[in-house]
């Protein structure tokens, strides 16, 4: 074993604290359980340190702790497992000190590990008369050793867990940054086994760090002693103030770096977030390579630490803004009220007669009660005065109270008052400043209506998630059935079809193009919908017409659905119901209620379309006799994307498109669309656009 790896496992025994430490029960058990399965008279739990063989936990054993030569423990250290079951007869180790010097005869040990393979003792079962340890006998004591370190790790990290509970509480306790940091570096320096420490704070331009705490054997030393005699001796604290992370030095690597009895040396960070505010030091003079479980340990402490100076910078910006709000308060001045022992009035500052209505002339020698309580609170006034004038057994004075006050115009006003009593020569007063807290008070409602305002636009937040997720799912569903259908078709065609059948594949692959090409339109209408890009090229349209073109386009499908559709497209003056619109546009909104109307009517059902025109107004009406639609679900039919709860449950084709754009239309166009339904009855939408005048219609039919 190299000197480094010697000063690894023995840091690493170091971290386990357990070398001259009380018998523990767990440790017992495991040695009584070895001496028990291998059968021999004695068996125990060592460890080895730079001189010695110490026990642990031991069972008949006849010799104690040992010098490091003379331990038979060390070869376990140095090589691993060793059995000898008659020592006396081996060779090797039969004039070895712990064979002859100590009448053993049977030996046999198993090492105990650390989690990065440094060997820290063993679990030894001997005898004075030879023994046989047969394989299972050796693997069961393998075994045991194991659980060993599991009872060490166990412990460990119970250790570490007290360690950072202690640190917590010097941080949660302390009144301040300085005496916090002093605390935990007296507990992490005891505990930890460190020679010495020190505690840095920032300096007051907050670029450097000053020593404010140092520990020694004999305790913790005061800020005055650091000034005085300057800790920082290996340029660690630095390192880690410009860095923000830990830096350790091991004294077998760089002695030179480090002066004086400091062999290995540790600095970590006090953290606030990713600022440094602070840095402990902890020097020891032992050699002590860097260990990850000690790193995380402090890391952890750093961070507890840390939280002392949060909650001093949240007290002093709390402190700071009572005290700007005490200030201003007084700048802007209290009402000022004193009455006698009688509740008569005897004092009304300038602030009062501004803040109350009444002067002073007026105010002075008139009973409070009358003139400032409100008369719902008048008798429990009226009865704490009279208890107090006769008990002068104070329940409310000296601190603030928050009560109605009336103004002269009646008004009850919110005042925050704070009363006190003195009591002279000339008898018993009361007296009270009262703040304006109206301001307050509408700033809390203020706040409260505010709050519930962001959580209804979080709320709405999340359902246009929902509405996009649910679209994006509609809409490739709607793009991939009839992308589908097509592709099919498409196939049979390269592979030749008879005439008639060849139609049908045509056919079909037009009513899926169309289909696309009414879902692209929707999307197309509704993007411009928003842009105001709707209705800028109008010309003279007959709605009528429009109406009777769209329902020839769908008939083909009702009659498939076995829907009747019925028109009255020429009612008296219907022919005439001319509107100024873009005509695409136009029959896009009559076909999105048709195919509405088609989807949500079931066969045997009829669909009903009507044109007329009144007051100046064309008007066209689509009624089916299809499901309905519940009422509660009525008004957001003309949102995008929405689809009503039997379309989804029915699996009804469509993106919840169609209303929506129905309404961009007739917004852009200044008309409007109303909808009626009945669920079980049928659904009525009515269209209603402004009748062009002469002019219009003179000026489209010229151009």
């Amino acid at each position: 074993m190299t000197p480094r790896e010697e000063r690894r496992r023995l840091a690493a025994l170091r971290a386990y604290d357990i070398v001259d430490t009380l018998p523990e029960r767990e440790f017992e058990n495991c040695v009584r359980l070895a001496a028990s399965i291998a059968g021999t008279e004695a068996a125990a739990l060592t460890f080895l340190d730079s001189e010695r063989q110490w026990v642990k936990a031991q069972t008949g054993l006849w010799f104690s702790h040992l010098a490091r030569e003379a331990a038979l423990s060390a070869e376990v250290v140095a090589n691993g497992e060793l059995v000898l079951e008659d020592a006396a007869a081996d060779p090797a180790y039969r004039d070895h000190p712990g064979v002859t010097g100590l009448d053993v005869r049977c030996f046999a040990a198993w090492p105990v590990t650390a989690p990065d393979g440094s060997c820290l003792g063993a679990l030894i079962v001997a005898d004075r008369a030879p023994r046989t340890l047969d394989e299972s006998r050796r693997a069961a004591l393998g075994l045991v050793a194991r659980q060993v370190e599991h009872l060490l790790e166990q412990r460990r990290t119970l250790r570490s867990s007290s360690v950072l509970a202690a640190v917590a509480a010097a941080a949660n306790t302390a009144g301040d940054f300085r005496h916090a940091v002093g605390s935990a570096l007296g507990v992490l320096c005891e505990r930890g086994g460190w020679t010495a420490g020190a505690a840095y704070a920032l300096d007051s331009r907050g670029t450097g760090i000053v020593p404010v705490r140092t520990w020694h054997s004999g305790g913790l030393r005061p800020t005055a002693e650091c000034a005085e005699r300057p800790f920082d001796v290996t340029g660690l604290p630095q390192l880690v103030l410009s860095s923000g992370m830990a830096a350790w030095l091991d004294g077998g690597d760089a002695a030179p770096r480090i002066p004086g009895d400091v062999v290995s040396a540790y600095a970590f960070p006090i953290l606030v977030g990713d600022e440094v505010v602070g840095v402990i030091e902890l020097v020891t003079d032992e050699a002590r390579p860097p260990a990850a479980e000690l790193t995380e340990l402090l890391g952890q402490a750093g961070v507890a630490l840390g939280r002392v100076v949060e909650r001093e910078r949240a007290r002093s910006h709390v402190e700071r803004r009572e005290e700007r709000l005490r200030q201003l308060l007084e700048l802007a001045g209290d009402a000022f009220v004193s009455t006698d022992a009688a509740g008569v009035i005897t004092g009304w500052n300038r602030r009062a007669e501004e803040l109350l209505g009444w002067s002073a002339q007026e105010a002075v020698g008139t009973a409070m009660s009358s003139l400032l309580v409100p008369e719902h609170l008048r008798a429990a006034h009226e009865a704490g005065m009279a208890r107090y004038v006769s008990t002068r057994i104070p329940t409310i004075l000296g601190r603030p109270l928050e009560l109605p006050a009336l103004t002269r115009d009646g008004r009850e006003l919110p005042v925050e008052l704070v009363l006190w009593a003195t009591d002279h020569g000339d008898g018993l007063e009361l007296n009270a400043f009262l703040r304006d807290i109206s301001h307050r008070k509408e700033a809390e409602r203020l706040l409260r209506a505010d709050l519930e305002g962001k959580e209804r636009l979080v709320e709405r937040l999340q359902e246009l998630d929902r509405i996009k997720a649910e679209f994006i799912a509609t809409v490739s569903h709607e793009f991939r059935t009839p992308l589908t259908s097509i592709l099919g078709y498409l196939e049979m065609l390269t592979e030749g079809l008879e005439a008639e059948d060849a139609r049908h594949a045509l056919a079909a692959m037009t009513r899926g193009t169309h289909r696309l090409r009414g879902l692209v339109d929707n999307l197309l209408t509704l993007s411009r919908i928003d842009s105001s890009a709707l209705g800028h090229q109008r010309e003279a349209v007959r709605l009528a017409e429009v109406a009777e073109q769209t329902v020839r386009s769908v008939v083909p499908l009702a009659l498939q659905r076995g829907i009747a559709i019925s028109t009255d497209l020429a009612p008296d003056g219907a022919l005439d119901a001319v509107v100024m619109a873009d005509p695409d546009q136009l029959e896009l909104a009559v076909a999105n209620l048709l195919s509405n109307a088609v989807k949500f009517t079931l066969s045997g059902g009829s669909i009903d379309v009507r044109v007329h025109a009144v007051d100046g107004t064309a008007v066209l009406t689509v009624t089916d006799t299809g499901v309905g639609i519940d009422e509660h679900e009525q008004a957001s039919l003309f949102t995008p994307f929405f689809r009503t709860r039997s379309a989804e449950q029915d699996a009804v084709q469509g993106t919840g498109l169609g209303l929506a754009v129905v309404r961009g239309i007739l917004d852009a166009h200044g008309g409007s669309v109303q909808l009626a339904s009945t669920p079980g009855v049928g659904t009525s939408v009515q269209l209603r656009l402004p009748l062009a005048g002469d002019a219009e219609w003179a000026g489209a039919a010229a151009s």
